[in-house]
């Protein structure tokens, strides 16, 4: 199936992360979020690998035990049992792609 959408034409929910915008819901394969981040809780996924791509703003994300700055453009991989959070310093806006498709049940919080 092909498909664009336009992310502006959808509203934000709740996330544990912030607020965020999901794209292609019905996928099974992959989950792509539009998160905006605040007040992050620390946690990780037994199964899913996640990759952050900042689109905008700066902050820093905390993998295990270590903390790096990240900014517009920064690619991150987030490997399976990696505890991780993302800190807000300047309007931190990330694009999120979980693979496979985020289960909530694979949600651990630290």
């Amino acid at each position: 199936m092909t498909r664009i959408i336009n992310v502006k034409d959808l509203g934000y929910e709740p996330g544990h992360c912030g607020k965020i915008k999901k794209l292609f819901e019905d996928r099974k394969d992959v989950s792509f979020v539009c998160l905006e981040v605040d007040k992050a809780r620390e946690h990780y996924h037994r199964i899913t690998t996640e990759f952050y791509f900042v689109v905008k703003g700066s902050g820093k994300v905390k993998l295990d035990d270590k903390i790096y700055e990240i900014s517009e453009g920064s690619f991150v991989e987030i490997s399976p049992n990696t505890r991780h959070k993302a800190f807000d310093e300047n309007g931190l806006g990330i694009l999120v792609i979980m693979v496979p498709s985020l289960d909530p049940t694979d949600n651990y919080f630290v």
